[in-house]
This record gives C-alpha cells, sequence and structure tokens, in this order.
C-alpha cells in the first residue's frame, strides 16, 4: 500500500450503521415450529436485523379478586433466556420446562441478505410438546438493525446533524460514502472449519 499525503486524515472516526430497534409483535399460538422475525411490515425494505437483544412475553394472568367476586387480568412479563447463554443447567433442575429462543437466518429469495426467524425450543433443539409453555403470548423481541442499503445512496457531505437526544458538541459530516453492505455466506461446512482453526 502507497500511502500519500491524503491518505491520513487528522480527528476521524469510523461511524457504522447499528441502532435498536423493536421487531413487530409475535403472537405465540403453537400452530409453526419458527415465527417470522420482521423490523417493520410497513418498511421491510429500510431494516435489517443484525443481532437478537432480547426476548420478553406478556403473559395473562387470571385469577378471582375476592373482594368483589369477578376475574381480573394481570400482565406479568416473561423473560426468555437465549439459545446461546449459559444457562443450560436449568434444564436439569427443572426438566424440561425451560424454553430457549433461539434466532435463525437462511438467504432470502425475495431480496438481497437474509430471512429471519425466531424459535422456541429445549435445550436439546426439540420443541415444546405441551401446549402451557407455549400458549397465547405477545413477544416482544429487541433487535439491533441496519438501514440494508440506504446508507449507500448517502453522498459525502450529507451527514451533518445528530439523532436521538444527546445533542452534538461539535460540527462534523462524512467524509466518504458508506459502503455497500455485506452479508456473510451460511455455509454449515465454515463452522467446522472455524472451530478446527481454534484448536
Amino acid at each position: 500500500i502507497r500511502l500519500r499525503r491524503d491518505s491520513l486524515r487528522l480527528y476521524c472516526a469510523p461511524a457504522i450503521n447499528l441502532f435498536i430497534h423493536h421487531a413487530e409483535a409475535i403472537t405465540l399460538d403453537n400452530r409453526r415450529a419458527d415465527y417470522p422475525l420482521v423490523p417493520s411490515r410497513h418498511y421491510p425494505e429500510h431494516y435489517d436485523v443484525f443481532s437478537v437483544n432480547g426476548v420478553i412475553s406478556q403473559v395473562q394472568d387470571m385469577f378471582r379478586k375476592k373482594d368483589l367476586g369477578r376475574p381480573v387480568s394481570t400482565q406479568a412479563a416473561r423473560q426468555w433466556p437465549a439459545f446461546e447463554s449459559f444457562s443450560h443447567q436449568m434444564e436439569y433442575s427443572r426438566k424440561r420446562e425451560v424454553v430457549y429462543w433461539h434466532h435463525r437466518t437462511k438467504t432470502s429469495l425475495f431480496h438481497r441478505g437474509f430471512d429471519h426467524t425466531l424459535a422456541f425450543i429445549h435445550a436439546d433443539g426439540s420443541y415444546p410438546s405441551d401446549e402451557s409453555l407455549l400458549s397465547n403470548e405477545v413477544v416482544s423481541v429487541s433487535l439491533t438493525c441496519t438501514n440494508r442499503e440506504l446508507p449507500s445512496q448517502i453522498r459525502s457531505g450529507d451527514i451533518t446533524g445528530t439523532t436521538g437526544k444527546n445533542a452534538a458538541v461539535a460540527s462534523f459530516r462524512n467524509i466518504t460514502r458508506p459502503t455497500q453492505p455485506l452479508w456473510p455466506v451460511i455455509d454449515g461446512s465454515l463452522h467446522w472449519s472455524l472451530l478446527s482453526a481454534m484448536n
């Protein structure tokens, strides 16, 4: 690489197009193995899933109020553990009651990139047979997203303002155009190659 006078810039920092976003709500109904993970139904081309941060659901608990004698609905949030987490020892103490969420990806047939789904499984990868474990709950999924290929339309100098609550303490601008997104290749054999390289 030959360095020129304009190869290095002072007072610069890299920027990445990642932000927190919530997926469309998912209703568990025990009728499917995987549930589509959709960041936005209205603007699907504006969002792509980078990672899943957390999964919670609202459980409807019905109990009888003593003084009035009528059913009352209360909501309690359930925090689902990730399949890739280190909490699988809970499976031994609670038999097969523990259900994990698992983020799955596959190459999309309709657009560049991947289709994302969310599965609810036991530690051994099997699906819950007890319907009470996946009752009619509304699931909220926290995501880290990108804007897909939208940033590639930005020209040099277009980014000059901040978003969110934190105001900028200095002026800034982008000195280059954002690069095109590059999706990884999904190939099961690559996992074995990685494990071999780590040994």
